[in-house]
C-alpha cells in the first residue's frame, strides 16, 4: 500500500469531517402514493422541524432512473453516533410525521451507515453545491467485506472529485458509493468509477449492483439556522 497516498487520504478525511468520529450517517426511502400531497405534507414537516430548532441538517433527493425511479431519499449525515440518541422531541417528530407524511407514502427503508473517512472526501457543501448525486450499490458475499475496502482504497486514490463510501451498519447489507455530478457531462465519469470499483473485486465477492441517479432536493431540505 503507498503510505504517503494513506496519509494524504487520512489528512483529506480528517478536513472533511470536522472530527473522524463525524461519520455516522441515516438514509430513509420514502414511497409516494400521491407525489404533489407526499411533498406538500414533508414541506409541513420540514417545516416543524425549523420550529422545533432542530441542529440536524436533512438533505433530501429525489430518485430520477433506476428501478427506484420516484422514490424520495431524505439523509442527515455528518453525525456523531450518540447522537442518534438524541434527537429533537421524538414523540412531536412522530407525531407530526403521521399527520402530514405518512397519509401520503410508505417508508421502504431506514438504513444506517458508517462513512468510511479513509475513503471519503465529502462536506456538506458538497451535498448543497451539485445538483444531481449517483447512487451506486453494492451486495457482496458474505465475508468480503475485507477485499472490497482494501480494492476500494486503489481505486478511490484516483479521484479528484468528492465522494464517499459508506459502510452499512443497520438496515441494510449493501455498500452505498456516493458521486455528485454538476450536469449529465460528469455521469459517464461517475459510472467508471463504479466500474473500476467492482473489476478491482474477486469475481465472485459481488452479488449485485445498483446504479441510479438522484436530483437534489433543496426545497426538500432543511438547514438549522445559524
Amino acid at each position: 500500500m503507498n503510505r504517503c497516498y494513506l496519509a494524504a487520504v487520512l489528512l483529506l478525511a480528517t478536513t472533511a469531517f470536522s472530527q473522524i468520529r463525524e461519520n455516522a450517517a441515516r438514509f430513509v426511502t420514502w414511497q409516494p402514493m400521491d407525489v404533489s400531497a407526499f411533498e406538500d405534507g414533508y414541506k409541513r414537516h420540514l417545516a416543524w422541524h425549523r420550529s422545533a430548532s432542530d441542529p440536524w441538517t436533512w438533505y433530501g433527493w429525489t430518485i430520477i432512473s433506476g428501478d427506484r425511479y420516484g422514490t424520495f431519499i431524505d439523509a442527515t449525515m455528518f453525525h456523531q453516533w450518540p447522537d442518534f440518541d438524541n434527537p429533537v422531541k421524538p414523540a412531536e417528530d412522530a407525531a407530526d410525521n403521521a399527520m402530514n407524511v405518512f397519509p401520503h407514502a410508505q417508508i421502504r427503508s431506514v438504513v444506517s451507515y458508517e462513512v468510511m473517512s479513509p475513503l471519503t472526501v465529502f462536506r456538506p457543501q458538497d451535498i448543497e453545491s451539485y445538483p444531481l448525486m449517483s447512487f451506486f450499490t453494492l451486495r457482496l458475499r458474505p465475508g468480503a467485506e475485507s477485499a472490497f475496502e482494501h480494492a476500494a482504497i486503489g481505486v478511490m486514490r484516483s479521484i479528484g472529485g468528492p465522494h464517499a463510501i459508506l459502510r452499512p451498519v443497520t438496515g441494510a447489507t449493501d455498500y452505498l458509493l456516493l458521486l455528485p455530478a454538476r450536469n449529465s457531462i460528469d455521469l459517464p465519469e461517475n459510472a467508471e468509477i463504479f466500474r473500476r470499483l467492482v473489476a478491482a473485486m474477486p469475481q465472485d465477492a459481488v452479488i449485485d449492483t445498483r446504479l441510479e441517479l438522484a436530483r437534489f432536493r433543496r426545497d426538500m431540505s432543511y438547514w438549522p439556522q445559524s
